[in-house]
């Protein structure tokens, strides 16, 4: 059956407004995002041969304010997730393989158990780093020190690899101990223990996060349209 004129507009406009939705959703901006990564690394003080975090002890209480400062921006800021999170602890060499270890563990287990009071996270995003004493740290520290005697000879021995031995009471040592204590009858070794030891009995927690940032693509400009032909008609003068 043949459908009357008006029936055909009507149906026309009908269709066109279902496609106009979809061509316009066509032309909007697109939107996209840029994952943003950061670090943060907080280390703390301990006192010799202790594992107990104590505030009022070197520089923790300023410490401790910027690992509560992260903790609240994590917690206000929905935007930024924890990407990994690694717990370290570390002693400093003049104590004996076994006790340094348990020092070090201890510090590692303090530093995790403050965090995780503030902020959840899942155990699989974890990682533990025991480095009973950190010796590139010790490096680190005696390179940035120009003034300190037989300096080379101290670094030489420290980035050297050594057997283990056995102290006066028949405890396991590293072997860089006794080398160093060699050095200018002891001397060497008592100026190192009071700069750069105190520094070294630490417990670390780095944190890697990041936040998806919106970026917006504009759309191309449609090109102009074509300008229409213009349409000569001749007009024929009746006769």
């Amino acid at each position: 059956m043949m459908l009357k004129r008006g029936n055909i507009l009507r149906y026309a406009l009908f269709a066109v407004a279902l496609v106009m939705p979809m061509i316009v959703s066509a032309q909007e901006d697109s939107v996209s995002y840029r994952r943003e990564r950061s670090s943060h690394s907080i280390h703390v003080d301990f006192r010799v041969n202790s594992t107990t975090l104590d505030p009022n002890y070197r520089n923790n209480r300023t410490v401790i304010a910027r690992i509560d400062s992260l903790f609240k921006r994590l917690k206000e800021d929905t935007t930024i997730t924890i990407e990994a999170i690694e717990f370290s602890g570390s002693a400093s060499p003049e104590g004996n393989m076994t006790l340094n270890s348990r020092l070090s563990r201890a510090r590692m287990s303090e530093v995790e158990k403050y965090v995780r009071k503030h902020i959840a996270f899942d155990d699989d995003i974890v990682t533990y780093n025991d480095r009973v004493v950190d010796w590139e740290h010790l490096v680190e520290l005696v390179e940035e020190d120009t003034t300190l005697y037989m300096r080379d000879e101290v670094l030489r021995i420290a980035n050297g690899t050594y057997p283990d031995v056995k102290n006066f009471r028949g405890q396991p040592v590293d072997g860089r101990i006794p080398e160093l204590q060699k050095l200018d009858d002891g001397k060497v070794w008592s100026t190192m223990l009071r700069r750069y030891f105190v520094k070294m009995r630490t417990g670390s927690v780095v944190m890697r996060v990041y936040t998806d940032v919106p970026v917006i693509i504009e759309r191309e400009p449609e090109p102009a349209p074509e300008p229409e032909p213009e349409v000569n008609i001749e007009v024929i003068p009746e006769s």
